[in-house]
């Protein structure tokens, strides 16, 4: 079942992705880096899809690969080897945001 607004087939995505993050060697890099639990795993508690400025990394990759990891961003590369940046938010305000996990009902 999917969580809040997310589609169901975008849901199932998301749950491999953090699957697929917590077993690379970026999830240890990533905390050695200063990612926090909300840089990485945020969501906006009422619109966790919708709210796409206040995801974090893991529930934005949408199943792309973590080709390059530093402090302040991440390359990602799609299937067809495009690659993109995704910049940490720095200093972002955490009001609404919670982890992706505490949404999900008991």
């Amino acid at each position: 079942m999917p969580l809040g607004d997310f589609p169901d087939a975008r849901w199932s995505r998301v749950r491999k992705d953090i699957d697929d993050f917590l077993t690379s060697p970026f999830a240890q890099q990533a905390g050695a880096l200063g990612w926090g639990a909300l840089d990485l795993y945020g969501v906006d508690a009422g619109r966790p899809y919708a709210r796409i400025d206040q995801a974090g990394l893991v529930t934005i990759l949408n199943g792309r690969m973590i080709v390059g990891l530093n402090a302040d961003a991440v390359i990602l590369q799609t299937a067809d080897g495009t690659r993109q940046t995704y910049h940490r938010k720095h200093n972002q305000r955490d009001g609404g945001r919670v982890l992706i996990w505490d949404l999900i009902p008991d």
